[in-house]
């Protein structure tokens, strides 16, 4: 009995997809970070199959934060469907599949090999998160589908141009992706911002709860593809601007009926939406920037990457990690670590180059260190967590 134990601790990681897919990604937020931080002090110098910016915010967006979205996703698609989630042998496949990928754009390889590596992971998350809800006749999920399909189709856009394949511009490339990412931020944040808000204030006794409007929640989401697709056009700069500046407001209102300011007591569940408060944030300083050049673009950037991804997925893996292994969903004090952290580096990636441009150096190396130290806190919290069994017994 003792030996079955043991090999089911060793194997616990393959129980659940948020466990193997919350540890690459919070493994790899660090160790992305550490070779573009040599970079930027100059004790680097790249070989790897990309420019070194367009290497950066494609590892970001490509390894990292799909990491994210796959741990999250399927783990959501088995409660969606009430379905056995993916899991051993299936799921570790899928593990293997994205390392592959990182491989393959870290190492210098021919562009071709590094391509085909990279483009194999999106597809198969694509057929992983199908499978169960075609077979349940779930469709409110295609809107996720599609966002997938749209982030495989920009993975592709980006080596296709770094190979001189197609015409375009690789940071043009990779803003419309970031756009594309809030798509699925803008679904998943209005299903389980208000939900999570409205548990804890019921189990408080409170009757003022989270409210959606129906009109508003019609709107919101497709506000945001509206954005992406103004991106790609060129010369439509006042159009772009009067697009993210609605759909800031747009979800500016939706959290405005969150009850956001009576979850501060609750970090683990006040960071979620501050997360949601940075995509507001990030859309009117995208707006400002397509008006101005004294606004940086980079700055709108940063504010949807580092503050509203990563804000947003430290604080649901915390949720999700604690949530489904039966512990307290409380946040102890690394993650709040990780919180504050994760919060000083999106103000120094953003504020710092818009305010103090003859310390963009600094502020860059700034924003990376804060970014380090979240993700150790992170791994330092999350690690035994999703190492180690349920506390309640239950498989998962």
């Amino acid at each position: 009995m003792a030996n079955t134990n043991r090999v089911n601790t060793s194997l616990i990681i393959l129980a659940s997809p948020f466990r193997l897919f919350f540890l690459l990604a919070g493994g790899y937020a660090v160790g992305a970070m550490v070779p573009w931080l040599a970079l930027l002090t100059g004790h680097s110098a790249w070989q790897g199959p990309m420019a070194p910016a367009v290497w950066h915010g494609h590892e970001m967006i490509f390894g990292y934060t799909v990491a994210v979205m796959a741990g999250f996703l399927l783990t959501a698609v088995a409660d969606w469907t009430q379905t056995a989630a993916c899991s051993g042998r299936y799921l570790a496949i899928l593990g293997l599949i994205w390392l592959l990928g990182r491989l393959g754009m870290a190492l210098p390889l021919s562009p071709w090999l590094a391509m085909a590596a990279d483009l194999l992971f999106l597809p198969a998350l694509i057929v992983a998160v199908a499978i169960p809800l075609i077979r349940t006749g779930n469709r409110r999920q295609t809107l996720l589908l599609a966002a997938l399909a749209a982030l495989a189709l920009a993975n592709a856009a980006i080596h296709l141009e770094s190979l001189g394949i197609i015409d375009g511009n690789s940071a043009a490339i990779l803003t419309v992706t970031v756009d594309l990412v809030m798509i699925p931020i803008g679904v998943i944040g209005g299903r389980i911002i208000p939900a999570f808000t409205g548990n804890v204030l019921r189990r408080r006794g409170e009757t003022d709860l989270p409210r959606t409007r129906p009109w508003l929640e019609r709107i919101a989401v497709p506000s945001l593809f509206l954005v992406a697709i103004l991106d790609v056009v060129p010369a439509q700069s006042g159009a772009l601007a009067l697009a993210a500046l609605t759909a800031g407001g747009l979800h500016a209102v939706r959290l405005s009926g969150w009850c956001g300011r009576r979850t501060l007591d609750q970090p683990i569940l006040a960071v979620l939406h501050l997360s949601y408060a940075w995509l507001v944030l990030g859309l009117w300083l995208k707006a400002l920037s397509a008006l101005t050049p004294v606004l940086p673009p980079a700055a709108a950037l940063h504010a949807l990457t580092i503050g509203t991804v990563g804000t947003l997925t430290i604080g649901v893996m915390t949720r999700v990690s604690r949530g489904h292994t039966g512990r307290v969903i409380t946040a102890g004090p690394l993650a709040i670590a990780a919180y504050w952290l994760i919060t000083a580096a999106a103000l120094a990636r953003v504020a710092g180059p818009a305010l103090w441009p003859e310390a963009t150096s600094e502020a860059l190396q700034l924003a990376g260190g804060c970014w380090l130290a979240a993700f150790a806190a992170f791994l330092a919290d999350q690690v035994g967590i999703l190492t180690h069994p349920r506390i309640d017994g239950r498989p998962g």
